[in-house]
């Protein structure tokens, strides 16, 4: 038994001494843990602190740079005009005469080269003034001249201009089909229909020996036409842009039956538009001519 006791309290030591050195384990642990956190704050502190100082250091050549830009745009916009002068006595001479102007003979500085020795500096200093500033307003007038000149120009540019644009949108026409004393005109077969009486051809873009309009600019045109049957026959009729049918007409009712479309398309200068005779089912190949009732125009919306 009292074996069992030692050897328990051996066991009790020992496991008391092990949990000793491991307590003491982990906090050489955390020591080093520590030490090596604080080495790392001490870096990152030092890293900051540097670049704080580049970027003051930035800062203060941004500032510099702006007030050098200042002194430079001061001395390209401001007359630098200044003199510093001494008066040497002994070159000069030690008398002075009595109402005698005090003359400073050694000049250290003459910006802008208005000191004299020769005569009175501020008098000298106030005619360069004045001669700059007569210089001055003399560019000034010739500047505020130019100016003008120039904005006359540009005034009548635009004139031009505006009428340019304005005759380039006054362009239109209106025909009628007026050439039969009997009252009916005998069309070609898928010919053009020639209106020969024009009314109004603003701009010159219809044709009235080929019976075509021609578009002199881009734009968006309106065509209107109205082809009527004579009596007792029937017409059929189509409004043709380059040879390509846009709409059809056709007098269907024997005797003065009228036909009519009106179209608003988009045409390049140079592109043709007219009436064509179809020559259709039953077709006659006669128009009415009384009346003023066979008529075609066309004008430019606008140009584009």
């Amino acid at each position: 038994m009292a074996v069992s006791v030692t050897n328990i309290g051996v066991w009790m030591l020992f496991i008391l001494g092990s949990g000793n050195l491991i307590i003491a384990d982990n906090v050489e642990h955390r020591l080093g843990w520590l030490e090596e956190l604080a080495a790392k704050v001490e870096t990152t502190v030092d890293t900051n602190i540097d670049q704080l100082g580049k970027i003051d250091q930035r800062l203060h050549r941004l500032q510099h740079g702006a007030t050098q830009e200042k002194v430079k745009l001061r001395r390209a916009t401001d007359p630098v005009i200044g003199f510093d002068t001494q008066l040497h006595l002994r070159a000069a001479g030690s008398h002075l005469h009595n109402q005698q102007a005090l003359i400073f003979n050694h000049v250290r500085t003459n910006q802008g080269g208005a000191y004299n020795a020769a005569n009175d500096s501020l008098e000298s200093l106030a005619s360069t003034v004045d001669a700059i500033a007569v210089a001055n307003g003399e560019e000034l007038k010739t500047t505020e001249d130019n100016m003008d000149e120039k904005m006359k120009q540009y005034h009548k540019e635009i004139m031009s201009i505006n009428r340019r644009a304005s005759h380039h949108n006054q362009i239109g026409f209106y025909v009628r089909l007026t050439n039969s004393s009997s009252g009916a005109d005998h069309v070609t077969k898928v010919q053009p229909v020639k209106f020969d009486f024009v009314i109004t051809n603003q701009g010159g873009g219809y044709n009235e020996a080929h019976g075509k309009f021609t578009c002199p600019v881009n734009g968006l045109y309106q065509f209107a036409t109205t082809i009527p049957s004579a009596a007792r026959a029937i017409i059929d009729c189509g409004l043709v842009k380059n040879d390509h049918l846009l709409a059809r007409l056709h007098g269907n009712t024997k005797g003065y039956d009228q036909a009519s479309q009106v179209l608003v398309i988009e045409c390049a200068a140079g592109d043709k538009v007219w009436v064509r005779h179809l020559h259709g089912t039953h077709d006659s190949g006669r128009i009415s001519t009384h009346y003023e009732w066979a008529t075609f125009s066309g004008h430019l919306i606008a140009a584009l």
